[in-house]
């Protein structure tokens, strides 16, 4: 790997540190699973996701059904390409929608589907559930469309770096930006009644 990347030195360091952070949160687990026993952890895992993913949809439901949308734009160098967002709020489900995504470039920051879903959830949850723990149950409700060949669902050849960066960062302002609309034309939705339970 080494031989294949530059600043080689810091690259390794940052991946030491990557793994001796895993090898702590092992740990950290296996003291869990042996103080409590491996069925009363795997039983609390699977509640807290389901709290998170039944209180998600809670929050969801409150927001006025509707498409709203917001453009986003991303550079390199002197050239500007265009990201629109759409999203779409039914009952307790939102679906976001990259059509019209620039076609994939030769440059590094092409990104992926995984990518730029982690992205949504994770900034939209800033903004509607701040306070629950984020886990797979918060994605179960969210769900994001990225048309193949553009810089969001990119195919080889195109080169794939600082995919978390460039357009995913700007593809997860484009969706927060959008919900922040939503909120906005929701009547239910003021002051703390978002974030307080029913």
């Amino acid at each position: 790997i080494r031989t294949n990347i530059r600043m080689a030195e810091i690259v390794e360091m940052d991946m030491r540190s990557l793994i001796a952070g895993g090898h702590i949160a092992s740990n950290k687990i296996i003291q869990i699973a042996e103080s409590i026993g491996v069925t009363e952890l795997l039983t609390g895992i699977s509640e807290l996701r389901e709290l998170a993913e039944q209180e998600m949809r809670r929050r969801i439901s409150t927001i006025e059904d509707g498409n709203y949308r917001y453009t986003t734009w991303i550079e390199w160098h002197e050239e500007r390409l265009r990201l629109p967002c759409q999203l779409e709020v039914s009952g307790d489900h939102l679906t976001f929608s990259f059509e019209g995504a620039p076609t994939q470039t030769t440059h590094f920051f092409n990104s992926k589907p995984h990518i730029i879903t982690s992205m949504v959830v994770s900034d939209c949850s800033d903004v509607l559930a701040f306070d629950l723990p984020l886990n797979q149950g918060m994605f179960e409700p969210v769900q994001v469309w990225c048309p193949a060949g553009t810089i969001v669902n990119s195919s080889p050849p195109a080169p794939v770096a600082s995919a978390h960066i460039d357009v995913a960062l700007n593809a997860g302002m484009a969706a927060q930006q959008c919900v922040m609309m939503a909120l906005e034309a929701s009547d239910e939705v003021t002051g703390n009644h978002l974030v307080a339970g029913p």
